[in-house]
């Protein structure tokens, strides 16, 4: 009739006799209508041969098991490819942590500068410049697809200032609270 359906693989390889009606359907002329649902790219009929020749009776339940020892080995089976998949995922995440260069300094925050500011008199950020200008290239290179990601971090110190422009002045302009912040810093 011309009509022609595809095997499963796992039948042609699990179940007796599934293997020699594909070969008989591959010794037909309706090997090019499966050569459509088995394409010559996908190496699936070498596959088949391949398991095929390792394991000629397919793969067939032990009989001398019982069912108990069956589902326990299904589960180490399961249990095993969980496992692998975790490591899999723990890989990925760490490959991307290293990407990331997780190891680099954060920008210096508000309380440091206070207290910077507070114990030296100076209004300036806690990091020498090089450092800053590093965080600052780093940040830009790891923020893909955003303009003004570099902008953001190296403005975020005036930011903070401007937030906190009332505390950072009076710390500036009364010794006693700079002497105290010294002390706290100190003790």
């Amino acid at each position: 009739d011309g009509f022609i359906f595809p095997l499963n693989p796992k039948w042609i390889l699990c179940d007796p006799g599934w293997y020699n009606i594909w070969k008989s359907l591959y010794a037909t002329k309706e090997k090019v209508k499966l050569e459509a649902w088995y394409p010559p790219e996908s190496k699936i009929c070498e596959t088949i041969e391949a398991i095929h020749a390792a394991h000629p009776d397919g793969f067939l339940a032990d009989e001398k098991m019982d069912q108990d020892s069956q589902e326990s080995l299904i589960a180490l089976a399961e249990l095993e490819e969980k496992r692998k998949a975790t490591l899999r995922r723990a890989k990925i995440k760490l490959k991307f942590l290293i990407k990331m260069n997780f190891n680099m300094k954060a920008p210096p925050t508000v309380p440091d500068v206070v207290t910077h500011i507070a114990t030296t008199g100076i209004a300036h950020p806690v990091l020498p410049t090089s450092q800053r200008r590093s965080i600052e290239y780093k940040h830009k290179s790891n923020v893909r697809g955003r303009a003004n990601g570099g902008f953001e971090l190296r403005h975020a110190f005036q930011r903070a200032m401007d937030q906190h422009k009332d505390t950072i002045q009076h710390t500036q302009s009364s010794p006693q609270i700079g002497a105290r912040a010294r002390s706290d810093i100190t003790s």
